[in-house]
């Protein structure tokens, strides 16, 4: 590790890709034949994340590319070293043939035109073929006539691309996930030092790969002028049983410029039809388009917006700064943000008017801005050196771990690889007969799937462990200190007021609200965080705030009761579905019921229930019974809520947040029942996340009223936390908990804990 100038620093490498899909996997595996340090830097947590993995999964002929282009002559090549490049690296591939049907004079010219476009580009094994020969070859196609490509074939992408990238680092390519390039900057020597969220790295060469985000990057290089095109669209998904009605992929005859929505078959036996196509210039994920002013005024104005980048040009170190132009040119553009904000104020709350949402916009919202302001500008410490202990700590067991884990499994693996860890568990260990798979053939070995297992065998539990340990240091442990901002000396995390489905705050750059509390690795992470000088660490959140608004939503009378009497909730369910006095509740009684009170306002099933409790359906049938036996009216608002949400296709908050369910009478009983489970908890959740909006706004409010210096500096789902002076510690405990309690008046009390610590953890 260099450090220069303050900067952490990985060593130098010969070339970095930026990217880790199906290209940039493709091209360290190329590389990694030479002598070449050599690293991948991939934004998501994993390859294969974004485009590589949504498509159809078709080897083409190479016959539909304009003659002579290099996408035509690679396709060519491609198609003919796939089959190779399957059994070297043990991926799925079967070259099945692919038809284009046609049924009019004017198809018939175009498969004709195709035919030789493709003998052009070197495409061989391209006939056409009548009805009765189409039929034999697909069964469930309708067509007069087709023209069939007998080298097409089809590939399982994730595969191809795991298997591209696991060859690489086996051949000693080094792949950093989690590291979303943020900046570019060439140095006096000719060499590049990258930014990332995850430190800085330094490389001879860049090679972008970076799929939908390379006019990104290729304008942090200073290439400027690309402009990225993207194509969003959908795919339905059959079942085996539509599979051998389909051996291969069936198109319509091609247009100039779209291939056309298609049937294909993919290589675990379904079937996928698809896609339809828009095309998108701005997308920030997917080819989602941006929410900016531009769209607002185009979809409710109808109205086309001058664009920044007509004035400074496209981002990159070329792009111009607005101070530097002069005012004739600037002024149309000034005056139309200006003009365009009031007239989309003017229809927008007309818009909050007619949606009956004016309260929770001025009275909720809007006051919530400037706190939400001022807790960005705060800040939160982070103790360096505490985590610079606990980084050692890690390291160490993770070397322990990954030992036991060789040992126990007989041999060495990579144990990041889903791919090897399904192998060794489910092929060379065997621990259970029928292992689960994903579409592509590969075993599934997600932390639900390995928790469910983790009796089988004593590896599991490490390897869990393991992954647990890994991801805690790579996401916190080892990123927090990178991301301090050095003039304040303070981490400051956006909050997102306005992003969640529910009315949830969410937090991001970095994300401070999924910090784990329950293991004791996690609450080291919790230790770090620590007040300002002279000042303790306060906590305070809501005791079971969600079960209280169930009461208070459903009127459950003997709900209401336990809520009053003061008894522990638990307990007193536990009493009621078991019939006993509370006091001969024992703590198994209590976690059962402790699980269906949460589990139930989620919509939980019986299988899930059991799942989680760890015992047979019976017990879970007969726990979900007695509960909706003791809380009837529970079992009413659940119902009435699946009905409303049919009827409006939306459920409401306590403060009217609207929860739009467009799916809440899909025929698919999946997608239905995930609408359904929403419809009971939105209303929950959403009111929780409402109540403590309030409950900031009229607490940051009185902070100002009295002059206190005590600080608000983070807000997780349920919890505050602030920074205090010794000094303000017992009036800044009365005026939290004052307002929490009193945010909104309900059948029940609601009631906050609070706690005092030299840092997060000890507080909390």
């Amino acid at each position: 590790m260099l450090n220069i100038g303050g900067v952490k620093m990985k060593e130098m490498y010969d070339v970095l890709i930026i990217g880790g899909g199906v290209v940039g996997s493709a091209m360290a595996r190329e590389l990694s034949r030479y002598r070449l340090k050599i690293g991948v830097l991939e934004k998501n947590l994993d390859v294969c994340n974004e485009t590589s993995g949504r498509n159809s999964g078709v080897v083409h002929g190479g016959f539909a590319y304009d003659r002579g282009s290099l996408k035509a002559k690679l396709c060519v090549e491609g198609n003919k070293m796939m089959g190779d490049l399957a059994k070297e690296l043990d991926f799925h591939f079967i070259r099945c043939g692919k038809v284009l049907v046609g049924n009019t004079d004017e198809d018939m010219e175009t498969l004709k035109r195709t035919i030789e476009q493709g003998k052009d580009n070197g495409a061989t094994n391209l006939e056409l073929i009548d009805e009765k020969r189409l039929h034999e070859l697909v069964p469930a196609v309708v067509g007069k006539f087709a023209m069939f490509s007998h080298n097409s074939g089809i590939v399982d992408p994730f595969g191809y691309t795991i298997a591209l990238a696991e060859n690489a680092h086996e051949n000693g390519v080094e792949y950093h996930f989690g590291c979303e390039v943020t900046a570019i900057q060439r140095q006096e020597d000719d060499t590049y030092e990258i930014t990332t969220a995850k430190g800085n790295f330094k490389t001879r060469w860049v090679v972008n790969c970076a799929g939908l985000g390379c006019g990104k990057i290729s304008d942090m290089l200073g290439i400027t002028g690309y402009r990225i095109i993207g194509s969003k669209g959908d795919y339905i998904i059959l079942d085996k049983r539509t599979g051998p009605l389909l051996p291969m992929p069936v198109y319509p005859v091609p247009s100039k410029t779209y291939m056309g929505i298609h049937v294909t078959n993919t290589t675990d036996g379904n079937v996928i039809i698809g896609p339809n196509a828009d095309m998108v210039t701005d997308f920030t994920y997917y080819g989602v388009p941006q929410k900016n002013m531009d769209y607002l005024a185009e979809i409710y104005l109808h109205y086309q917006t001058i664009h920044i980048d007509e004035l400074i040009g496209p981002k990159g170190k070329n792009q111009k700064n607005m101070r530097d132009l002069p005012p004739e040119e600037v002024y149309k553009y000034a005056c139309e943000d200006a003009d365009i904000t009031l007239k989309l104020k003017n229809v927008l709350e007309e818009e909050l008017k007619k949606q009956g949402v004016e309260h929770l916009f001025y009275e909720i919202e809007m006051p919530l801005v400037r706190v939400l302001a001022n807790m960005e500008s705060n800040g939160v410490r982070i103790d360096t050196e505490a985590l610079k202990q606990t980084s050692e700590h890690f390291t160490v067991r993770l070397q322990e771990i990954e030992k036991e884990i060789y040992e126990l499994a007989g041999e060495t693996f990579n144990i990041a690889s889903p791919k090897q860890v399904g192998e060794i568990l489910f092929d060379k260990l065997k621990i259970i007969d029928k292992a689960k798979k994903t579409k592509t053939g590969q075993y599934v070995t997600s932390e639900e799937v390995l928790e469910s297992l983790r009796n089988k065998h004593e590896v599991i539990g490490k390897i869990l462990e393991y992954r647990g340990l890994k991801k805690l240091l790579g996401t916190y442990v080892d990123a927090l200190p990178l991301l301090i901002n050095p003039r304040t000396r303070r981490i400051h995390t956006s909050f997102n007021q306005a992003v969640t489905a529910t009315g949830r705050l969410s937090s991001s750059s970095p994300n401070l609200q999924n910090i784990p509390i329950r293991d004791e690795d996690g609450k080291e992470i919790r230790k770090a965080f620590i007040p300002d000088d002279g000042c303790e660490f306060f906590s305070a959140d809501y005791s079971q705030i969600e079960l209280r608004i169930m009461a208070h939503l459903s009127e459950d009378k003997n709900m209401i009761d336990a809520f009053l009497s003061g008894y522990d909730i638990h307990a007193a369910t536990a009493a009621k579905i078991y019939k006993i006095d509370i006091k001969d509740v024992t703590s198994d009684m209590r976690r059962k019921a402790k699980t269906a009170n949460f589990g139930i306002i989620y919509g939980i099933s019986i299988f899930g229930l059991a799942e989680r409790m760890n015992v047979d359906r019976k017990e879970a049938k007969e726990l979900i019974d007695g509960y909706f036996e003791t809380y009837p009216q529970v079992r009413e608002y659940m119902d009435k809520s699946i009905q409303v949400a049919r009827e409006q296709g939306y459920v409401e908050t306590i403060f009217h947040r609207k929860r739009f369910l467009p799916d809440i009478n899909s025929r698919n009983a999946t997608v239905r029942g995930y609408a359904e489970r929403n419809a009971i908890n939105a209303p929950i959740q959403g009111s929780a996340a409402d109540i403590i909006k309030v409950a900031m706004a009229r607490i940051y409010e009185r902070f100002q009223s009295y002059k206190l210096k005590a600080k608000m500096i983070l807000q997780v789902h349920d919890e505050l936390n602030f920074s205090v002076p010794e000094a303000e510690k017992e009036f800044v405990q009365q005026i939290v908990i004052e307002e929490m309690e009193r945010a909104y008046r309900m059948h029940v009390p609601l009631r906050a804990d609070c706690g005092w610590g030299k840092n997060w953890l000890k507080a909390h």
